[in-house]
């Protein structure tokens, strides 16, 4: 899973931005680089066990940081 595949678990950019206290703007900066910020992935964590939103993990957002890190390989 792609940190893009992971944003677009949420069921909008605003509400993912809220959860992670960042603007929507932030949001889509982090989807146009394919990343998210490792400060960020604690938050997006609680936000998607609070929404029942399953998958996303610590693990799972490391899986996607070391897949893009081989893509740019």
């Amino acid at each position: 899973m792609s940190f893009a595949d992971i944003i677009k678990l949420w069921p909008t950019r605003a509400a993912l931005a809220g959860d992670i206290r960042v603007s929507p703007q932030a949001i889509t900066n982090m989807l146009k680089r394919g990343s998210i910020p490792s400060q960020y992935w604690s938050a997006m964590v609680e936000g998607a066990s609070e929404r029942g939103i399953n998958g996303v993990t610590l693990n799972a957002l490391a899986k996607a940081a070391a897949q893009k890190m081989r893509a740019a390989a």
